[in-house]
Order: structure tokens, then sequence, then C-alpha cells
């Protein structure tokens, strides 16, 4: 679906920066209050003996609008707003998580969830414009610390700008749901590929008869890393447990390498190839024998990390801990196999993320440029 949109620069005008062709003209201006309501009729589980659909918060997906799971009405124990299609739901409790849904059945909701509907614009026109900054912005200005919840007296008080006719609404509301269809497809997508790779990590590299026990210190040397404060700004990453951090002037280890946390994060093995330094709280591995390090990482993140913690605090792990710690390897030509067929699917993971970051910066930047 190709749409052609026109670029209005006079951010002064009363429409916005962005805007289909066929379209012209000022956007009506009026106050929230007079165009959405969150009034909704109760539902009591003890004294209701219709059975609904639940959606409670943990139900709907941060930022996406995508329907996780669902509950029964009839095994709750808290009053409920009932929905219905034709409604918006928006998540008041920590608004900035950005929970919001377009309803297509009849149900209930948590007390949490305002239930929003308008006589003066469509549903899909109102769900696209609660995902914008500046309504977002106003849901964030809430109230209470521990558990923030977005406050209507405020947002209903505050401006809101639609076309005057309903066929631009209609349009740009549609124009969204195809992007959010891209999105959540693009999200299974990656949800396949990842679970794929799980199995496909559980499987390859669980060793038989045919490959030979050994330890890790036995085939590679574990390093660690080192202060950079001293160092001047360069070219050479410098990462952490975190991953990369900065860039100096001089490195560590110049090769294909294993990192493993010593302490905060220690159960996020990281790849590394050519020249970079880590700092004291990551080690880096070194002269690999009769493993390829590629597949050491493969292998490495198979490991469950945190039963060797040795602090009570902040995760920690020892140079000689991770040396005793016993595996299996298969031969140098069935690790490259291995490594190969898993590096393809990253490969693909890795351009199916991508597409999804364009679909949500496309999603971000309508949504910025789109409304006023």
């Amino acid at each position: 679906m190709t749409i052609e949109m026109k670029n209005n620069k006079n951010n002064n005008c009363n429409f916005p920066t962005l805007r289909f062709p066929e379209f012209s003209g000022e956007w009506k201006k009026d106050i929230i209050g007079n165009v959405i309501s969150v009034k909704s009729e109760k539902y009591n589980p003890h004294s209701n003996r219709t059975e609904f659909i639940c959606v409670e918060l943990e139900s709907i997906s941060q930022g996406t609008g995508e329907l996780l799971e669902t509950f029964n009405s009839a095994e709750q124990k808290s009053i409920k707003n009932k929905f219905s299609p034709g409604t918006v739901l928006f998540g008041k409790l920590r608004p900035y998580l950005r929970k919001f849904y377009l309803p297509y059945f009849e149900g209930v909701c948590s007390s949490e969830i305002w239930v929003m509907r308008s006589n003066k614009i469509e549903p899909a026109f109102l769900y696209s414009f609660i995902q914008t900054p500046y309504f977002i912005s106003l849901a964030n200005q809430s109230s209470g610390s521990k558990m923030p919840r977005a406050d209507w007296g405020l947002i209903e008080t505050s401006k809101i700008a639609y076309p005057p006719n309903s066929a631009e609404r209609v349009k740009i509301g549609k124009f969204l749901k195809l992007i959010d269809e891209r999105i959540a497809t693009q999200n299974k997508i990656i949800a396949h590929l990842e679970s794929l790779i799980k199995g496909l990590t559980n499987q390859l590299l669980i060793p038989n008869s045919n490959w030979q026990p050994t330890t890790i210190g036995q085939v590679l040397t574990i390093n660690p890393g080192k202060d950079y404060k001293h160092l001047k700004e360069g070219n050479i990453p410098v990462y952490g447990t975190g991953g990369y951090m900065l860039s100096v002037n001089d490195y560590l280890y110049d090769g294909e390498s294993v990192c493993i946390g010593r302490k905060g994060t220690i159960n996020k093995p990281i790849f590394l190839t050519g020249k970079f330094w880590t700092i004291d709280t990551l080690f880096y591995t070194s002269n690999f024998n009769s493993l390829l390090p590629r597949f050491g990482y493969y292998l490495f993140k198979t490991i469950d990390w945190l039963k060797y913690n040795e602090a009570s605090g902040v995760p920690s792990l020892s140079k000689v801990s991770i040396e005793k710690i016993h595996i299996s390897l298969p031969s140098l030509a069935i690790q490259n196999s291995i490594c190969r067929l898993l590096d393809s699917i990253y490969d693909k993971l890795a351009l199916e993320e991508s597409v999804l970051n364009n679909h949500q910066t496309q999603k971000a930047f309508i949504l910025q440029q789109m409304f006023i």
C-alpha cells in the first residue's frame, strides 16, 4: 500500500506537518473532555453471573497494543470496567508503560484501565491519538510517586486537535493500523527465530559419546579486564558487562574472544573480534585450544553462570571457578558446521530486527508529525 503525503512546514497553522495530499483546511480544536469520555459501566464478579473475557494490565504489551493474555471475569474478585467494540483501552496506572488496546469484542477490564469512547472521532483515530507523544506526555503528568496514575482531571482540560473530515480521520487510523500489523508480524517472525535458535542450540550442543570431555581452563585462557581511564580517546571499543561503553586509543587484545562478566551481569557472554579493551568487570579469553572461539561463545550461552555465583550481593565469578567448569567438545569440523548454521539464523534474526526497528521508527515519526 503506497501512501503519498505532503509536507506542511508552517507549524503555526492548525494542521499537522505531514498530511495526506487529498485533504486540506484547518483541523478542529477542542477540549479533550468534550471529545473523549472515560466513563464506563461497572462489572461486579460477585453479583453478575455473566462471564466475560477479562483484560488486566499485564494482558497488554508495552507500546505495541498487542493482547498477550486474557482472564475469566468469573474468577476475578474486584470491580471491573465494561468495554465493547468501539471503545479504546488505556492503562492509567504507570502510564509511561504505554499500555493501550483497541478491542474487537465485549469484555471487562481492570479498574486501572480507562475505557475511552467518543461520539466525535472514530475509535481508530482515538486509538492513534492516545499513542502520540502529546497524549503520553499529558498522561505522565500523574499523581503518586510509587504507583503513579494518570490524572483525567488534568487531561480532560487539555486541548485536542482533529480533522473535521471523517474521511481523513479514518485514513489516518487505517494507515497506523497497517503499520501496527507490520510490527505485529515482525514480532512474530522474531519470536519464531528466537524459538528456533533456542531449540537448535539445545539440540546441537548436547554432548554425545564422540565429544571429548574437558574443562574450560584446559581449552582457553581467561584474562582480566583492566582500567582504561589513563587512555586517550580513539577508535578502539571498550566493553563492560553491559556492552560497548566508549572508544580509546589502545587495545587489550586483538582477535576473536568470548567475554564473560566477572562482576555484575555474569550470565550474558559477549563475542568480540578485532582490537578491543575490556574493563575489570569483564573477563576476556584467548589461547584457544581444540575450541573455536565462536563455538565457545555458543557453548558459554548454554551455561547457567548464576549457578557459579560467589557473592551474596552483586553477582560475581572468579577465574578459578570458571576454569573448573566441565564441558565436552566435538571435533573442530563439527564445531565449524554448528557455528555456520547458528550464525546464519542469527544473521536472519538481525535482519528481521532491523526491519522491526524501521517500522517502529516510521510509526514514531508518523505519530509525531501527523498530529497536532
